[in-house]
Parts: C-alpha cells; structure tokens; sequence
C-alpha cells in the first residue's frame, strides 16, 4: 500500500459553529478515504469525533470575547497592518500560539489554512515542505495567495480574482455542495393561516447585511416575520432595528443535524450580503425546495441560477421587498422553484475532486522533500 498523504486542516471554530466552512470540512473529512488520508484537524475545543481522523484541540480565545474590538474602526485600522484588524484574527493567533508546542513534531504534505491570514503565516512558516492549499471560502485575499501553491474557487469569478491577485498560481474551481440525502424538499404543505416565515442562516456579523433584509421585510404584510439562524457580535444592532422591535423576528441556534427541519419550515430563504463568496445555505436552502432571494452579483448568479431568484440589488429595499412577497404571496412560483432546486449536487463527486487535488498537491510535495 502507498503512503498515506497527511493533511493538516486549521479550522478555528470547528465543531462549535455549524455552519459554513466548519460544515464544509466536516463533510469533507467525513468522506476522505482513510486508507489514503491521514487527516488532522487544529482548532478549539469541541466534542466531534470522525473515525480515523485527528483533532488537535487548543486553548482559543473565542471572538466574542473581543467583540468590542470589532465596534473601534480606528483601532482596527491601526491593527491591521500588524495582522490583528479584528477579533477573528486574534482568535486564530490565539490558537495557532497555543499549538506552538508541536510545531515541529508533526510533519504535513498539504496544510489548508481556513482561519484567515494568520492560519496561513502559520501554515507557511511552520511547515515549508508542505503545499499550501488555499480554499476559497472566503474568496481570494491577496495576502493569503502569497502564502498559497494552489488556489481552489469556489466560482469562476473567484477563480478570476486569484489569477489577477497573483499570477502564475496554479488555480480551480470547485463548487460546493450538499448532502441531498439529508437536504430534500418535503411533500407537506404549509397550511394557509400559518405566519410567513423568511429564513436567513448566517453569522450574526456586520458583513452578512442582515439590515438590507429587515429594512425590505419592513415593507411587507405584518405576518410576514425572518428567522435567523446563528450567533454572532451584531447581535445587540439587529435587537435595536425597529423590525426587531416589532417582534417580527426571531433568533435562533440550531445544530447542524437539525438544519434540515428548518429549511422545510420556512417559505422563502434570503441572504442580503452582496460579499458572499458562496453560501453553501443557498444551496442547502434550494435542494430543500426553498425559492432564494440574493444579491444580483456574479458569485450569486452562478450559485443561485434558476433555482432561486437573484434580485437585482440588495440595495434596492423596495426591489427586495417585491422580490421576497412574489414568493410568499404565489405559490406557484415556489413550486416552480422546488422543480429546478439543485437536487443534482452531492458531495460524492465534489470530494472526488478534492481527493485528486489534494493527491496532486502532495505529489509536489513528495518530490520536494525527497
């Protein structure tokens, strides 16, 4: 039998937020033949386990802790030249220093940095045999390039983005995907007297745009109220907006194993953040038959396609606004929506293609050290 490739995934906050990347690597690794992988994951605590693979668990402190940090602009502005311009940064510095210890005691053939720019200065300076691979879940960042041997898009417009950033970088575009074995629409009907229910599942941050969504929501019928799903340092600005006030939204937290329930009892999903890079909740919303209402940007465009509608600009309340009550308001249009849902996308294949990249990647790897 081969050696094994041995991957080192930095991932802050797995197992403690459900959502986004931490999903992601966890569906990943879930997948990863073990006969071929050996696979190690660095974060903070947690109680996930996954056969055959390795967590290394440190001491983090966690970014709410600093959320204060995140509401001094200046301050940030003054800390970024030194890495350390938000409360994210310093949570992944925490837990790469506590990891300092073993910094030498391990040896890698591909890191996966996905704890922003530290995860990556880490990454590089500790392991230099090692190939760097970036995943673009957060789209391309110039600094994080420099550190990377491989960019992986999440879109073609990402892809684009690294090319330009930093030329001659090997890149490619690998979507997301979803578990449609465990995301599927449901057969059951939302009775009529029901309130409406708009679900949005993201961090509660500045960035997710949460008030472009409240401030179209605004304009509709008084029975029709969000759900937001996650945890999050804006959290007391979202208690404060008068859509709050009202109390036509709800906040809520839910384990990842409970998501799928969530989508079904919802009628429309909405994510106002023109920045996505992708939103993997876009596509769990439509292969649970949910019509979704984003951003009209490119990113958006080629995630959404026709199984949701990408409105023209979040910006645009009144736009929005219109946008989510053709859903809410015509069922017919949903159902349309639940036939061009992206049933097609697993993650069967998608990790395939992550085992050839990740195996391509340790191949250079291997003729370096040797």
């Amino acid at each position: 039998m081969s050696e094994r490739i041995h991957v080192l995934f930095i991932v802050p906050r797995f197992g403690t937020v459900n959502r986004g990347v931490e999903t992601f690597v966890l569906e990943l690794i879930s997948r990863l033949d073990e006969d071929r992988f050996a696979i190690t994951v660095l974060s903070g605590f947690h109680d996930v386990s996954v056969s055959g693979v390795i967590f290394e668990q440190e001491r983090l402190l966690v970014r709410e802790r600093l959320a204060w940090l995140d509401q001094m602009p200046r301050l940030c502005r003054l800390l970024r030249p030194l890495g350390l311009g938000g409360s994210s940064d310093i949570e992944t510095l925490s837990l790469v220093w506590s990891y300092r210890r073993h910094w030498h005691q391990n040896v890698f053939d591909v890191v996966v940095p996905l704890g922003g720019p530290w995860s990556y200065r880490f990454a590089r300076k500790t392991f230099p045999s090692a190939r760097i691979l970036s995943l673009g879940q957060a789209g391309p960042v110039r600094t994080d390039l420099e550190c990377s041997d491989m960019f992986v898009g999440l879109t073609p417009h990402d892809e684009a983005r690294a090319r330009i950033m930093r030329p001659g970088l090997p890149t490619c575009v690998i979507p997301n995907g979803v578990d449609t074995g465990r995301f599927s629409p449901t057969s059951e009907s939302r009775s009529a007297g029901t309130e409406r229910t708009i679900l949005c599942a993201a961090a509660l941050v500045p960035d997710k745009r949460h008030d472009l969504l409240f401030n179209a929501v605004m304009r509709l019928p008084n029975d029709v109220r969000v759900r937001c799903v996650g945890v999050g340092s804006n959290r007391a600005v979202l208690d404060a907006h008068p859509l709050a006030k009202a109390g036509r939204v709800e906040f809520r937290q839910y384990t990842f194993a409970e998501m799928p329930d969530v989508y079904r009892h919802a009628d429309v999903f909405s994510l106002a953040s023109p920045e996505e890079a992708f939103g993997i909740v876009f596509i769990e919303a439509m292969a649970s038959g949910l019509p979704v209402v984003a951003h009209n940007g490119p990113r958006q465009q080629y995630v959404v396609g026709k199984g949701g509608y990408c409105a023209m600009s979040m910006m645009q309340v009144r736009m929005q606004a219109q946008s989510l009550l053709c859903f809410i308001l015509r069922p017919a249009m949903r159902r349309r929506c639940r036939q061009c849902s992206l049933t097609g996308v697993r993650l069967s294949p998608i990790t395939t293609v992550y085992c050839l990249g990740l195996g391509g990647a340790c191949s250079d790897a291997h003729h370096d050290r040797h």
